[in-house]
């Protein structure tokens, strides 16, 4: 993939060993990286965490040529073409188009279960992140958007509620009124029970999704294809997050490594394909970062979602 102008992909920042927390920035980095190894394609990864300097509000997206292509998917097919491989009518290519869409919702819904639907994984994990990234005023509202957008994904899916804790106070300790009752020992069962049963519903929505993506790789080092394509992005990404993420309770990763090797494997390989040890073999990438809007335009915005929020 040659072009003479540059592209400027915008994603949420790199943490956690990763080139960024976010799974659908993770995975347009690694597939860029990839596309551009041969160091015949420069590119700059700019770090963000002001998702309104998208068209779509969101992150992450990208800028080449004039054109800005938001949303994960858009952008994975848009290099896809520029590196002349756009999913044909072949069996392979639409195979792969189904899986990548399988994978979009079902793989990438449990990753995001884990990381922000769990109150406890959110507040070590994602939120620790955020406030330690976000400025004044964003810090105080911006988390709670973002965590807000992905449990309108989650809920139809029915993930939001897997691994449910009490919620109502928002981490804050509950006001005692005259003549409560403390809470006895039943409650406690009840919660280890709860606790119990939200993981093996977690365990058992993964060991379906992993079933049958497993298969897929065989005796191959990616999926449905001898070589890198979006798909095998799209699954490293969930991967790599599920297994590297800073997390509370998390059981994927004890099971990925006992019954799913292959898909723990060809996660490391994308990896490393991607972000060599060898520096030579690295592509010609300019990291910065992109600098956050001024409090008084984060307010403003803020206040316009409020607004528009409440008369909608």
């Amino acid at each position: 993939m040659t072009h003479n102008t540059e592209i400027t992909l915008y994603i949420w920042p790199h943490s956690w060993s990763l080139p960024s927390f976010d799974v659908d920035s993770l995975a347009c980095v690694l597939y860029l990286q990839l596309l551009c190894a041969n160091g015949q394609q420069s590119y700059a990864l700019v770090e963000c965490t002001d998702p309104d300097v998208s068209p779509t509000c969101s992150l992450p997206f990208l800028r080449h040529e004039g054109q800005e292509i938001g949303t994960a998917r858009s952008i994975l097919r848009y290099l896809q073409k520029l590196q002349g491989e756009e999913a044909g009518d072949d069996i392979a290519s639409v195979k792969r188009t189904a899986w990548s869409a399988y994978v979009d919702s079902r793989l990438k819904d449990l990753t995001n279960a884990v990381l922000y639907a769990n109150p406890e994984n959110y507040r070590v994990g994602v939120h620790k992140v955020l406030a330690t990234l976000l400025p004044v005023p964003a810090r105080y509202y911006l988390p709670r958007r973002l965590r807000e957008e992905i449990r309108a994904t989650l809920e139809p899916a029915g993930m939001w509620n897997l691994q449910q804790e009490n919620e109502e106070n928002d981490g804050m300790e509950e006001k005692k009124r005259p003549f409560d009752k403390p809470k006895t020992i039943v409650d406690e069962k009840d919660k280890i029970i709860n606790e119990a049963f939200g993981k093996e519903k977690l365990l058992e929505k993964a060991r379906e999704t992993f079933d049958l993506l497993n298969p897929l790789l065989a005796h191959h080092a990616f999926f449905l294809s001898k070589q890198v394509t979006p798909l095998d992005c799209q699954v490293a990404a969930c991967i790599l997050l599920l297994r590297n993420a800073q997390t509370a309770k998390n059981p994927i990763p004890a099971l990925l490594d006992e019954f799913y090797p292959k898909i723990a494997e060809h996660s490391d390989r994308i990896l490393s394909l991607a972000f060599p040890a060898d520096e030579k073999a690295k592509a010609q990438v300019t990291v910065g970062v992109a600098s956050h809007a001024n409090p008084l335009v984060q307010l403003g915005r803020a206040v316009h979602r409020v607004i528009k929020s409440v008369s909608s």
